[in-house]
């Protein structure tokens, strides 16, 4: 099961996906943001999804932190800057 949430907290946004699956290791964890890193088989995966995640984040003044126990799921939070409601799209 997957869990989203989400609140505005102030001049940030905050998103947190929640999952209940078997976790990482600490290992897996450690490089889970590499480019090209993956659990998956040949084939099945490119290792780029947390990696392409990530550098959108903080290209966007933002930080995403991964939470994970071996077992019992992983949490991934987002933390970004609102955007000006205000602003042009230019």
């Amino acid at each position: 099961m997957i869990e989203i949430q989400t609140r505005a907290a102030g001049d940030r946004i905050d998103i947190r996906v929640i999952d209940n699956s078997g976790g990482m290791s600490e290992a897996t964890l450690a490089r889970a943001r590499d480019a090209f890193f993956t659990t998956k088989p040949v084939g099945k995966g490119t290792g780029l999804g947390l990696s392409l995640c990530d550098s959108i984040v903080t290209a966007h003044n933002g930080v995403m932190e991964i939470e994970s126990v071996e077992g019992s799921g992983t949490t991934v939070y987002i933390g970004m800057p609102a955007a000006d409601p205000d602003a042009s799209c230019e």
